[in-house]
């Protein structure tokens, strides 16, 4: 259980994205999301590499890349961790129960007799600027 997952458990509070389940990249898009890993991989490595050999040669400010290269790779692992497991754009949608669509039916409702009555009075609605 994710620490997301526990607080909204905690408070009692869910949103439609919490309760969706994650459906994980297959074929050509995970093999992208390996590909995007694996190319972060072979630039990072041996750029740190070169600039701990050159900071080891007295270049002292090569010190400060010997720290950024491995900060990149951490990046780069983390984004393909959280594009494998965590993709929000390709999540199905909860399922929908009668009670909610009914609500929906209901609240649309009321914004078209809102507007209608609106219209009728002849009057603007708030902040329309007119």
């Amino acid at each position: 259980m994710t620490l997301t997952a526990w607080t909204s458990t905690f408070s009692g509070v869910t949103s439609p994205a919490e309760e969706s389940e994650a459906i994980p990249p297959e074929g050509p898009s995970a093999l992208r999301i390996h590909a995007g890993l694996a190319l972060c991989l072979a630039i990072c490595i041996p750029a740190f590499a070169i600039e701990i050999n050159r900071a080891l040669g007295g270049n002292s400010l090569s010190w400060a890349y010997v720290f950024e290269w491995p900060l990149f790779i951490a990046i780069g692992v983390y984004l393909w961790w959280r594009l494998l497991h965590e993709d929000s754009s390709r999540r199905r949608p909860p399922p929908s129960t009668e009670t909610e669509d009914a609500q929906l039916v209901a609240w649309n409702q009321y914004l078209a007799d809102l507007h209608a009555s609106e219209r009728s009075d002849g009057t603007t609605p708030r902040g329309s600027g007119a």
